[in-house]
């Protein structure tokens, strides 16, 4: 929001502020996989989650800080390493017989921190200058812009992941599956609907 209504001359400091909070908030992130971890019992896949996590975050601060100044065109090349990076390493994997959940892992933080490094240097991030305290100033100004949306999308996935969890822990996956089939065709009508 700050970013789309700010002179062109602060996005790289806005940007590199940004994927400081985003740093800032890796271990609240690495939290939140350690559960997953604990949950599924496959604690190799851990480091590799949370390396794909972090740089893919990373690229997409970037990449959003240029979207904030309707400079998608600029967003295309960073979009084109991370997604299409990703679909190419993940078929090679699948092809060489080296898929796993750390493979596909790694590969997807390859390719996001490419694209992020490509995004950087077109950001100019490494030749602004940096004002100290600007990061707890940032941080409060996210919070209060944030906050709400925040909590907006803590209920939806909420809701988007808790109804399918609870019913196929009372009822089973047959139930899900069908919940999912019902889902589908009102997600289809909805834009009717609306």
């Amino acid at each position: 929001l700050k970013a789309a209504t700010e002179d062109e001359a602060y996005l790289a400091g806005r940007a590199r502020r940004s994927m400081s909070l985003t740093l800032f908030l890796t271990p609240l992130m690495a939290a939140g996989l350690v559960c997953v971890s604990a949950l599924t019992g496959r604690w190799s896949v851990l480091p590799f989650a949370l390396a794909a996590l972090l740089a893919w975050q990373l690229q997409e601060t970037l990449r959003r800080s240029m979207m904030a100044r309707l400079r998608h065109r600029d967003a295309l090349p960073g979009d084109f390493i991370s997604y299409w990076g990703q679909m190419a390493a993940i078929y090679v994997l699948a092809r060489t017989g080296r898929l796993a959940p750390e493979t596909a892992f790694i590969a997807v933080a390859a390719t996001s921190a490419l694209a992020a490094v490509l995004q950087a240097m077109q950001l100019g991030i490494g030749s602004t200058p940096w004002r100290h305290g600007t990061i707890r100033e940032a941080a409060a100004e996210s919070w209060r812009l944030g906050r709400w949306v925040l909590l907006t999308a803590l209920v939806s996935a909420g809701v988007i992941h808790l109804i399918p969890w609870s019913l196929g822990t009372a009822h089973g996956t047959t139930e899900v599956a069908r919940f999912a089939a019902v889902a589908t065709i009102l997600n289809a009508s909805n834009p009717v609907v609306m």
